[in-house]
């Protein structure tokens, strides 16, 4: 007959066994396993450098704006050159060297003057720049001495200049009166005048009568 106390043993010896293998680890998987060899460093790929900014397209405002062509305006004293956005003025006198004043004519006029030489004249030889519109500028020595304006056909009377009142061939007695406290005198040239430093011929003494010519300054002028 068995002991009953020596099977009891055996049942808790069989019970701490069963206990103790089931609390046993579990063998590691390949996915749990830890290098065996150095642990390499994580490599970053470096950034891509940044391409620089393409310049913007210049929009309209930023071009610059087209040069303004000044108007040629006659006077008593010269010319001057009139800006017609804001108004301004700039003389071209009397005495000034002629080189400029041909240029900024030129520039005015857009075209070039034909150029040449009167010796007939009772000041001595006149240098004479002229331009198709019948503008004639005088110098002598290099230094602008006068102007004159004659009409030419096959231009355009209104494109020639005028006085900054608006005087110039064409023009009429009553409008020469309106504008100048002018002096008219019969001479062998005409019906001249003379209003403010500005000289010219008249069509006749009626006041419809046209302006038929214009100078100021130092003119070649024969009566």
């Amino acid at each position: 007959m068995t002991d009953p106390r020596r099977l009891v043993a055996c049942l808790a010896l069989v019970a701490a066994l069963a206990a103790c293998r089931a609390s046993d680890p579990a063998p590691a998987s390949k996915a749990d396993a830890a290098p065996t060899g150095p642990t390499a460093a994580p490599t970053t790929a470096p950034a891509p450098t940044p391409s620089p900014p393409a310049a913007p397209a210049a929009s309209p405002a930023d071009e610059p704006a087209p040069a303004t062509t000044l108007q040629l305006a006659l006077d008593g004293e010269g010319l001057r050159l009139v800006d017609p956005a804001s108004g301004a003025t700039r003389p071209l006198a009397f005495g000034q060297p002629i080189a400029p004043v041909i240029d900024a004519v030129r520039r005015s006029q857009g075209t070039a003057p034909t150029q040449s030489t009167n010796g007939e004249c009772g000041a001595g030889a006149l240098d004479m720049a002229t331009w198709p519109d019948g503008l004639t500028l005088v110098s002598q020595g290099g230094t602008f001495r006068g102007w004159s304006l004659n009409p030419r056909s096959g231009t355009d009377a209104s494109a020639r200049p005028t006085t900054m009142a608006g005087i110039g061939l064409g023009s009429t007695r009553a409008e020469l009166d309106v504008a100048y406290n002018a002096t008219i005198t019969p001479s062998s040239l005409g019906t001249e005048f003379a209003a403010g430093g500005l000289y010219g011929v008249l069509g006749s003494a009626r006041a419809d009568a046209p302006i038929t010519a214009l100078w100021a300054g130092t003119s070649c002028v024969f009566r």
